[in-house]
């Protein structure tokens, strides 16, 4: 079924308003490169690095990105007297790496092409201070960069882009491309999915989000917004860890609702998730204990993802 507009610019097939098609068109392949998914972050961190090979300090998990948009990482660091410190990212099987010898805190940016189409995808900082000063780390940021639609065809994430070709004077539009339209954002969202929160400590000195105590103990605290009108499922993903042979326990909680971590060390992925109704904002809490052994255990990462 199609249907042939004599000017398109101004056809409105079932739609209120005054956008015609074209810009329905446009719009669509807009939100497709625009749509930058917050993926990680973190503020407040009081890492330090003086060693002259690259030491890993901070870990986070990149979900979706099927089409594999570049990863955009900024750091917020310095060196010391006469430094000269590199930051390394590795995102699955790829890197990429930024140099800086300022000695006040400065915000770097760079970014990492992405090929695997897997998912998830493990990413690390690593840091590394090649003269024998030291590099100090507060904060980092990570989002995706995405591209324009190379053309008319679909992507691994199922999307498929307007294309101008199907926006001039008597060309027929098919209902295929109207549901194009309609399935596009949500194609976007499944493949990006938005990290609401994110707490991570640093991987080889934690500070914060540890613990040597055997019943749980409160390490972290956050405000999850739910922006859906109506029951949604928020997705916890963490990697725990151990200082000696210690079992670490998580516990998330939020809404009256929460989900517990028993596996051990290593990346996990709740089975259960949270289901909360939204539009509202969530206090939550992050609990830990040391189920079995000893040392201190750790959560070295924690994000929570809205899922489309």
């Amino acid at each position: 079924m199609s249907y042939s507009p004599l000017d398109p610019a101004i056809m409105r097939p079932g739609l209120p308003g005054s956008d015609g098609i074209v810009s329905l068109g446009a719009n669509h392949d807009e939100l497709y490169e625009d749509h930058r998914t917050y993926v990680a972050g973190a503020a407040g961190l009081r890492i330090s690095e003086t060693s002259a090979s690259y030491v890993e300090r901070l870990r986070f998990r990149l979900l979706g990105n099927l089409d594999d948009h570049a990863l955009r990482i900024w750091v917020r660091w310095k060196v010391g007297t006469s430094g000269d410190g590199d930051v390394q990212a590795t995102v699955g099987t790829e890197t990429a790496s930024a140099n800086l010898t300022s000695m006040t805190y400065t915000w770097t940016s760079f970014n990492v092409s992405l090929t695997a189409a897997t998912s998830p995808r493990n990413c690390k900082l690593e840091f590394r201070e090649t003269t024998g000063s030291t590099i100090y780390v507060s904060a980092f940021v990570a989002y995706l960069v995405p591209s324009a639609p190379a053309g008319d065809g679909e992507y691994a994430s199922e999307f498929r882009d307007w294309s101008n070709e199907h926006s001039t004077t008597q060309r027929a539009i098919s209902s295929e491309h109207i549901q194009r339209l309609l399935r596009g954002p949500t194609q976007i969202a499944v493949d990006r999915p938005a990290c609401l929160v994110s707490l991570h400590d640093d991987v080889t000195s934690p500070r914060t989000l540890t613990t040597t105590e055997t019943t749980f103990t409160p390490v972290g605290a956050f405000i999850l917004f739910a922006p859906d009108a109506g029951s949604r499922t928020y997705r916890i993903t963490a990697n725990l860890g151990q200082a000696s042979t210690g079992v670490p326990h998580l516990r998330v909680s939020a809404g009256g609702r929460r989900v517990d971590f028993t596996s051990g060390i290593g990346w996990q992925t709740d089975g259960t998730s949270l289901v909360l109704r939204g539009p509202g904002f969530y206090p939550g809490t992050v609990a830990l204990k040391r189920a079995s052994g000893a040392g201190d255990v750790h959560a070295h990462s924690i994000q929570i993802h809205r899922e489309a």
